[in-house]
């Protein structure tokens, strides 16, 4: 049997590895193409063992690293059909659906990373399997700060769970115990930003918006920083004065030698009405992200 297991949601990727490994009950064996050379692969699935047991071989990057080539086909050919033998090819990227490679795979699993409706489910799900609840506000605050990367959700799952012991999760709770990843991200931006190099600002941006991260969360991140910026360049005051944690206060004191103060009150300005023109519906919120990131 041949299972072609495809798709860059390692979370889930895991998950299903795991429960292949558990339906099995085999002896198995791992192989990345990459590093591994692929004619040892080739001899090991030849060998024969004097006991009767069925092998089950875990082959990651095979079809991406070499191409579905001759070589390639051949051996999986040899593989399917066999009754001694599971062959599992784990491909981060997407395989082109040639019928010569479809007709040898017996079974494909899709893991891209979810969203939307399937995103929450997948939540709820979890919550429910280690004993403990969320209400509908507090599932949407949650994935605004973490995003859709199922590692973060999990262990921030795990720790609401704990902490909630058995009772309904709410906002607040999301708000006092899960810390959003992308604060450092939005420092580094800004640096960028400081540094002329918008096109590295935009990709950290974007990464976090690919992640299911809300336009108007970034937004509010940037505004809440080039506040910060503001504070910190205006006024004499100490981080305790100003109540920022030390640590942002000394970043954000960095930044701020890499603005006038008359340029960081135009910026924060700007914020100022591209907030206001989100909420009065006169501007898109991806578009009011991409003219401010512009036209700094």
């Amino acid at each position: 049997m041949i299972i072609l297991l495809q798709g860059k949601d390692r979370y889930r990727q895991k998950e299903v590895l795991r429960k292949i490994i558990k339906n099995h009950k085999v002896s198995f064996f791992e192989f990345n193409s990459k590093s591994d050379n692929i004619n040892h692969l080739i001899n090991k699935t030849r060998q024969r063992s004097i006991f009767k047991e069925e092998k089950l071989f875990i082959v990651s990057n095979l079809l991406e690293n070499i191409g579905a080539g001759k070589e390639v086909l051949s051996f999986l050919e040899n593989c399917s059909g066999s009754s001694e033998m599971t062959l599992v090819l784990v491909e981060e990227k997407a395989i082109p659906k040639k019928k010569s490679l479809m007709d040898l795979i017996d079974k494909i699993y899709d893991v891209n990373p979810i969203k939307g409706k399937e995103l929450e489910n997948w939540i709820k799900s979890e919550f429910c399997s280690r004993g403990g609840e969320i209400d509908d506000l507090a599932l949407k605050e949650l994935i605004m700060l973490t995003g859709n990367d199922l590692w973060a959700l999990s262990n921030e799952i795990d720790k609401i769970v704990s902490y909630k012991k058995g009772l309904r999760a709410s906002v607040a709770d999301i708000v006092l115990l899960v810390k959003p990843k992308i604060e450092a991200d939005i420092f580094r931006a800004i640096d960028a930003l400081a540094n002329k190099d918008k096109r590295r600002a935009l990709k950290m941006v974007y990464a976090h918006l690919e992640k299911g991260v809300p336009v108007s969360y970034i937004l509010s991140m940037i505004g809440f920083q080039f506040r910060n910026l503001n504070l910190v360049k205006n006024d004499n005051g100490s981080a305790t004065e100003l109540e920022l944690h030390p640590y942002v206060f000394n970043k954000t004191t960095n930044q701020s030698r890499h603005f006038s103060k008359d340029e960081l009150k135009d910026i924060y300005s700007r914020i100022v009405s591209s907030d206001a023109g989100i909420k009065t519906g006169k501007i898109e919120a991806g578009t009011a992200l991409d003219l401010f990131i512009f036209n700094l």
